[in-house]
């Protein structure tokens, strides 16, 4: 088999260069930066998709993303065999670090950025179902988790924690329900859909990468039409739980209203999306569900962990006023 370390770049147009390979991805420079091939595993389908959506947000005004770059051929992969390979802009950043006043107010203008500039621009199908919906899924489950354990002969450290906690975590899940229901989230909700909004839905630390002053956000592969609320709560929820908590939550809120308006029903939104009790809910699922395939070694201590947050996270949360 030829060395794709060399055969590679030809393929996108790039003759007498040599990739580097590393963490198997093959990696070179170019005249316009430095860039990345790697195998995918989606279909030429999600990849066009992808490729195009990518090309509509550097077209809308924000670049400062890893997009995907066409082949001579007109095409955004590579087929070689059975295989696709995907040419990528190589971001080669450091992860954001929450604990860097700097980093963070970097991060969040740039999540507005990105926001504004998605606004209207997706048109794929792929939905996120609406809060209420998802809030009563996960409620539901952890109903069902308890049940599970009471008829249990024989309860484990994880039951219970989760048998003494539950009623706590409850509550909050049954305020942020409450909370939510009393602003027109349904009605924001659908008008992000017809108005193809997007949500990158994976903010976290490695999809946010420091360069030269400037926040990249990268791996756009979950993303959907949905409320952009959705992904500042995830960025507030993320901070309020890795971090020193140096910076308030509004004051969060206030740079991402400087360059997209947050107003008083999205604030009101925001306390209920970050309310909600996402990290107890999720332990549980993940050692309740049916469809687990791994060992149970320690989720106590992830229990732990997230009980030991808790109490912080609330206080943290608990300044924004609604």
């Amino acid at each position: 088999m030829a060395d794709l370390s060399f055969t590679l770049p030809a393929h996108f147009g790039i003759t007498g260069v040599r990739a580097k390979k590393e963490r198997g991805c093959y990696f070179l420079n170019t005249a316009n930066g430095p860039v990345k091939i790697h195998k995918s595993s989606s279909t030429p389908k999600d990849i066009i998709k992808r490729y195009n959506f990518l090309k509509k947000l550097k077209n809308s005004g924000f670049g400062s993303t890893d997009f995907i770059l066409e082949t001579p051929n007109g095409l955004p992969f590579v087929e070689l065999g059975r295989d696709l390979f995907v040419m990528s802009r190589f971001v080669d950043g450091r992860e954001l670090d929450l604990n860097s006043k700097e980093d963070v107010f970097m991060a969040v203008k740039n999540l507005a950025s990105f926001h504004k500039a998605a606004q209207g621009i997706f048109e794929d199908k792929k939905i996120s179902a609406p809060a209420p919906e998802v809030f009563n899924k996960q409620t539901m489950f952890l109903s069902t988790a308890l049940k599970q354990i009471n008829k249990s002969k024989r309860m484990s450290d994880f039951d219970m924690l989760t048998l003494k906690n539950a009623s706590e975590f409850a509550g909050y899940a049954s305020k942020a329900e409450e909370i939510i229901k009393s602003t027109p989230y349904l009605n924001l909700h659908e008008n992000a859909i017809k108005k193809g909004y997007v949500c990158h839905n994976q903010i976290k630390e490695e999809n946010l990468l420091v360069l030269n002053n400037s926040c990249f956000i990268v791996n756009f592969y979950d993303v959907s039409s949905n409320l952009q609320l959705h992904d500042l709560a995830d960025f507030i929820r993320r901070y309020a739980r890795k971090s020193e908590r140096e910076i308030s939550a509004l004051e969060i809120i206030k740079t991402y209203d400087e360059i997209l308006p947050v107003s008083g029903d999205a604030v009101k939104i925001l306390y209920a999306l970050l309310l909600y009790p996402w990290p107890f809910m999720k332990v549980v699922a993940s050692q309740y569900s049916k469809k687990r395939n791994f060992t149970p070694v320690g989720q106590s201590s992830r229990m732990d962990e997230v009980l030991m947050e808790q109490k912080n996270y609330n206080s943290y949360i608990n300044e924004i006023k609604i």
